[in-house]
């Protein structure tokens, strides 16, 4: 992931720090809802964000105040997904990204089906001999 600007760091800072019902009812002092810099940064973090969607307002601003900066920064994947690619995992709200995604992740979305490959741009060149080395007992 990209190091947050200044702008999406005070931000993301501000989000923290401030109650659900003002993030969702606020405005900044130019006017803006609060709401807007909410969608903006999920987009940096999580790389997607649906703004007409009003049942998950609440889970964007969770996942905001919960995500791990740092951890998300520090994190070197060997498996990158193409830039726009978005994988929802069904029956849950996860949702993973170029921008979320680790090697334990993409491993088991792999495991899960092998037909993914082709959602990323680059991985190890053995990555399905460890998963096939996985599948034995």
């Amino acid at each position: 992931m990209k190091q947050l600007s200044e702008q999406e760091s005070y931000w993301f800072d501000f989000i923290k720090k401030t109650d659900v019902k003002t993030l969702i009812q606020g405005t900044d002092e130019n006017g803006e809802s609060f709401l807007k810099h909410v969608f903006k940064l999920h987009i940096v973090l999580f790389g997607e964000t649906c703004t007409a969607c009003a049942n998950k307002i609440a889970h964007y601003i969770n996942r905001i105040k919960n995500v791990n900066i740092e951890k998300m920064n520090n994190t070197k994947s060997l498996f990158k997904l193409k830039k726009g690619v978005i994988i929802p995992v069904l029956g849950s709200s996860e949702v993973y990204s170029e921008h979320n995604i680790t090697d334990p992740i993409a491993k088991k979305l792999l495991k899960e089906n092998p037909n993914r490959i082709s959602l990323f741009q680059s991985y190890p060149k053995d990555w399905n001999k460890s998963k096939k080395s996985t599948n034995k007992k």
